[in-house]
């Protein structure tokens, strides 16, 4: 007579079997010396209790031909586009793991990532799987934005995304915005600062989000400008920012009063960059994301299918 199954550790033990040992359910039955329904029963039971858990992976839930479309019309090296979920939070978190994957396989020892701030970046680095990577450099490329304990603040960034990579997380514990440009060329050239804008020098994979110029753009939230300096560069024809730096709706940079001052890459450097990942989606960032793709400030782009679809109604300018 088959024994019966009365024990959670049993249910647990049939289903490490059969997923993580991938043995076929005849097979565990017979290695236990119980039924086939038993071992089905287990499985089921085990998926009732949350002990197992069976998920369609972030990658898988791309759409292929918008990615297609995006490269042609823009010229990147690649395109990740995710489609469209229950909600905006499961959106940021299928983009996050389906960005992370990609950038998991682009990965090798010795590398310098630079990382920016904000809720798309952050979300890159949740999604990404510890891995015994060495000798790899995770730093900033710009100062503080918000508080420190924020998750999308560029340190905490950092430190998860070098804890998910099994590198090395660089500070850079100054403000995005100094005071005065004599002030941030002072701390650019501090022993602690001054390493991390020669990394800056020397990226192999820049991973960024963007700013819209709105009254709810991240940069003027948190204080880094003033709404009227927001509203100055915009008048200057400013549609977006990345890292703080300003460019119109062609991608070309705009020179504001803040230039010297601001201590983050300039996009002249992160134009050396081989690899430069814009993680972002939104319809009020469309605008600034069309600009940074149609300058090459950028040559990889994440984003949402809803996101990917105004970008492609949207007409090419000349570049």
């Amino acid at each position: 007579m088959a024994r019966r199954l009365s024990r959670e550790d049993e249910i647990v033990m049939i289903a490490r079997m059969h997923y993580e040992d991938r043995l076929p359910q005849n097979e565990v039955a017979t290695r236990l010396g119980v039924s086939n329904s038993t071992v089905s029963r287990a499985l089921k039971k085990a998926l009732e209790l949350g002990y197992v858990e069976i998920r369609v992976v972030p990658h898988a839930m791309r759409a292929r031909g918008l990615e297609d479309r995006l490269k042609a019309k823009f010229g990147l090296q690649n395109a990740i586009v995710v489609e469209m979920r229950s909600s905006p939070e499961e959106t940021l978190r299928t983009l996050g793991g389906a960005v992370a994957h990609f950038v998991e396989g682009r990965i090798s020892e010795g590398m310098n990532i630079g990382v920016s701030d904000g809720r798309t970046v952050a979300s890159v680095a949740n999604g990404l799987h510890t891995a015994a990577y060495k000798k790899i450099n995770v730093f900033p490329l710009i100062g503080g934005v918000g508080v420190r304990q924020l998750p999308s603040h560029p340190s905490e960034i950092c430190r998860v995304m070098a804890l998910n990579l099994g590198g090395d997380a660089w500070n850079l514990p100054v403000p995005a915005m100094a005071d005065d440009a004599r002030s941030a060329e002072v701390l650019r050239q501090t022993s602690s600062i001054r390493p991390i804008f020669e990394m800056m020098r020397r990226l192999d994979m820049a991973i960024m989000g963007i700013g819209a110029l709105d009254d709810e753009a991240p940069i003027f939230r948190h204080g880094v400008i003033t709404l009227k300096q927001m509203r100055s560069a915009t008048e200057k024809g400013a549609i977006g920012t990345i890292c703080a730096r300003f460019f119109d709706a062609d991608g070309t940079p705009v020179v504001t009063d803040l230039e010297p001052q601001t201590i983050a890459i300039t996009l002249e450097d992160l134009a050396a960059c081989p690899r430069r990942l814009l993680v972002a989606n939104g319809a009020v960032k469309v605008p600034a994301i069309r600009g940074a793709l149609l300058g090459g400030i950028v040559n990889l782009l994440g984003t949402d299918a809803e996101t990917a679809n105004a970008l492609l109604e949207e007409p090419s300018a000349r570049r």
